[in-house]
């Protein structure tokens, strides 16, 4: 679902869409900036012990990212980005699977 801002002309999409097969990403994060990209996923294993994970490229910012642990949506609080490392405030637990998604 999209809306369509009559001032600018712009389209804004409203919420991420989902990434399962390939899906492209719209999102508009609160400074109005819009990004419309397919979406890179890289799964980590958690150690109990390490909180910084490199990724492959650098994520647009914060907003552009999706975290998962065993399944369950991490919040933004729990996670910084800079560049291309995720740092966890806490560990996630050994074995867990820790999936991001990111733009």
């Amino acid at each position: 679902m999209a809306t369509t801002n009559f001032q600018s002309g712009t389209v804004i999409a409203s919420a991420w869409l989902n990434d399962v097969n390939g899906v492209t990403y719209n999102k508009t994060f609160p400074d109005g900036t819009i990004i419309i990209t397919t979406p890179k996923i890289l799964d980590f294993t958690g150690t109990g012990s390490q909180t910084v994970f490199t990724l492959s490229t650098s994520p647009t910012n914060l907003y552009s990212t999706n975290v998962f642990i065993n399944g369950v949506y991490q919040n933004k609080n729990t996670y910084s980005i800079s560049g291309a490392t995720l740092t966890f405030t806490q560990a996630p637990p050994v074995t867990s699977v820790i999936e991001v998604s990111y733009a």
